[in-house]
């Protein structure tokens, strides 16, 4: 994942998503050699990773997370089976008093 505080609002270019029953877009990210990326190669089965996928607000804080996924050469395949990748997603309302 790319630290947000490291992504100008010029590296990001909205692309259209097309699905059988609706259109709508992402944000992708052009290179720039001041983005700071992050992995976590010694996560544990107990562990998880929770990061923001979208938020309305646009306020001095991040309102998403550029992240991806790579091949890891160090990693033999064949016998590290045990890893998963499973997405979950939630919309959490914030309601002003």
């Amino acid at each position: 994942m790319c630290d947000a505080s490291t992504v100008s609002k010029s590296a990001l270019v909205s692309v259209p998503r097309i699905c059988k029953d609706r259109i709508g877009t992402v944000q992708m990210a052009t290179f720039s050699p001041s983005h700071h990326w992050c992995y976590y190669p010694l996560m544990q089965m107990d562990e998880a990773l929770l990061f923001k996928v979208y938020d309305s607000a646009d306020a001095e804080r991040a309102r998403f997370t550029l992240h991806t996924s790579f091949d890891d050469p160090s990693v033999n395949s064949t016998t590290n089976t045990d890893r998963e990748s499973i997405e979950t997603r939630c919309f959490v309302f914030w309601a002003k008093k």
